[in-house]
């Protein structure tokens, strides 16, 4: 399964959500393939949007069960996921094999910052953990040295 910012004859997941093609004459590709994973698409929507006016390819899913089916095709740089949503309420999506095997970075946004979530997303080895709202330059920079840390 192929899924990216030009494709549309491509079947995907259950809850995903497709994203518009980028326009011509836009910013170059950066070449890496970001899942966000986030059950509100008032917080979704505009990550995907700020990815893609950078140039990013950024397909969106709605449970941690989504994210890791997503996952499991090997097509993705980086993994944006929300702590709590269905699939996801003990960062079950950073534990699982498709993140763990494929040494995929994980952002981790949350509404609901804890000491414990936080603490477990450094033992998981999240590249980082953003609180709402998101700042829109420090979510691209911490995009960046994530997709620095995977091609590394």
């Amino acid at each position: 399964m192929t899924v990216s910012a030009t494709s549309s004859s491509t079947t995907l997941p259950a809850g995903t959500r497709a994203m518009p093609p980028r326009p011509e004459g836009g910013p170059s590709t950066h070449s890496a393939n970001i899942l966000i994973a986030d059950d509100d698409v008032m917080v979704s929507t505009p990550l995907r949007k700020i990815l893609i006016r950078e140039g990013y390819n950024a397909t969106c899913v709605e449970t941690g069960w989504d994210a890791t089916r997503a996952l499991a095709t090997g097509e993705y740089d980086l993994l944006v996921s929300d702590i709590c949503m269905p699939g996801n309420m003990t960062l079950d999506v950073l534990r699982a094999p498709e993140v763990q095997v494929q040494h995929i970075p994980v952002i981790l946004i949350t509404g609901y910052p804890s000491i414990e979530t936080a603490v477990d997303a450094l033992r998981l080895e999240a590249v980082d953990y953003i609180m709402e709202p998101v700042d829109p330059e420090a979510f691209l920079r911490s995009v960046e040295r994530a997709i620095t840390r995977k091609r590394a």
